[in-house]
């Protein structure tokens, strides 16, 4: 029994086939019937290749080797534009197509990329993520706008959190980092790579954020009035100490516009904050820093009394004699330096040297 014949694949778009087809003709590649037949099975599919990205990701990963070749010629040439979900899941080789081309700019990337002391295989996998910015936008190298290279680190990124959480997202921001060093050296950027992950001055910036207007300027203009006289881990402590105080009465006091002189002792800041949710305040220390003098008797008791008791005063004002506390007639034996206490073996002999000896 002879076996069913597959029906003929539909033509559609055969002015994009041919282009592809001698596109890859001019590089040396060769165009045979597999190579045809992968476009046109794509084309028959998603007659408009702006669908592409619509479709479910199991349906875009089910194609055929040879659909996924013109699919990666389609995203490097600006004629497909994906998901980032596509990109990070899939992760296509779009460099070796964009290095075919874009000559030029593999050759100059790659030099550019060894100067700065990167192997061979990581400055391919800086140029492949290069190719998948290129697909994600549509655009070429050179048009690419830093606005572009930040909202592309940020989409890839996400997804790689979802897909390849932890060690994946660490590789490829650090994969994403070097990119950006070549680039800048490449001249494709005017940006020097930085760091995006949230530092503790990151987080200072968010809180002053929090801060009023006002309230804001006249804390920084306050801090460069003493730097000039202070440490500077003191106006660090100083900085701190403003932004404490600043968030929670802003917070509680929405009306709060400026920095004022009585409400920055430690007995007015508290009512602010307790006040406002409808708790009673008292205070819990003094408002002023206690000196030397009023904590030393608090912790130890005047020198020379330690143990002592005054003496108790008779009728007629002259003071007693304290009486003897009942001490032994015999001190106590000491305790020997030896394993064994004393008294625990009698004594022995004494030996006695002649007196011409």
């Amino acid at each position: 029994m002879r076996r069913a014949r597959a029906a003929a694949l539909p033509i559609v778009r055969p002015d994009l086939v041919e282009f592809y087809l001698a596109h890859r003709a001019a590089q040396g590649m060769n165009t045979d019937h597999k190579v045809r037949w992968g476009a046109r099975a794509l084309l028959a599919a998603v007659p408009d290749v702006s669908g592409f990205s619509r479709l479910p990701l199991e349906r875009q990963f089910a194609f055929n080797h040879e659909t996924h070749r013109f699919i990666r010629w389609l995203l490097v040439t600006g004629r497909l534009q994906p998901g980032a979900d596509y990109l990070v899941a899939r992760r296509p080789r779009l460099g070796i197509v964009l290095a075919r081309t874009e000559p030029e700019l593999h050759l100059g990337f790659m030099e550019t990329a060894r100067a700065l002391g990167f192997r061979e295989t990581v400055a391919m996998s800086q140029f492949n993520l290069l190719a998948h910015f290129v697909a994600l936008f549509g655009k070429q190298p050179h048009e690419l706008q830093q606005s572009d290279w930040d909202g592309g680190r940020r989409r890839l990124l996400l997804e790689a959190a979802r897909r390849i959480p932890n060690r994946g997202v660490k590789a490829l921001s650090t994969a994403l980092f070097d990119l950006e060093a070549t680039l800048f050296h490449c001249e494709l950027t005017d940006q020097l790579p930085r760091r995006r992950s949230p530092d503790h001055a990151d987080m200072r910036a968010q809180e002053r954020a929090r801060v009023p207007a006002g309230m804001a300027d006249t804390m920084q203009h306050s801090l460069p009035q003493i730097a000039g006289t202070m440490r500077p881990s003191t106006v660090k402590n100083a900085e701190l100490t403003l932004r404490e105080f600043a968030l929670p009465a802003a917070a509680e006091d929405t009306g709060v516009t400026c920095v004022d002189a009585q409400a920055t002792t430690r007995r007015t800041l508290p009512p602010v904050a307790a006040g406002a949710a409808g708790r009673p305040w008292r205070p819990t220390a003094p408002a002023h820093r206690p000196r030397l003098a009023e904590q030393t008797p608090q912790l130890l008791p005047p020198p020379g009394r330690v143990g002592r008791r005054r003496p108790a005063a008779s009728p007629d004002g002259v003071r007693q004699r304290l009486p003897d506390r009942g001490r032994t007639a015999a001190p106590l034996p000491r305790r020997r330096r030896g394993r064994r206490a004393a008294g625990s073996r009698p004594p022995g002999p004494r030996s006695v040297q002649p007196a011409g000896s």
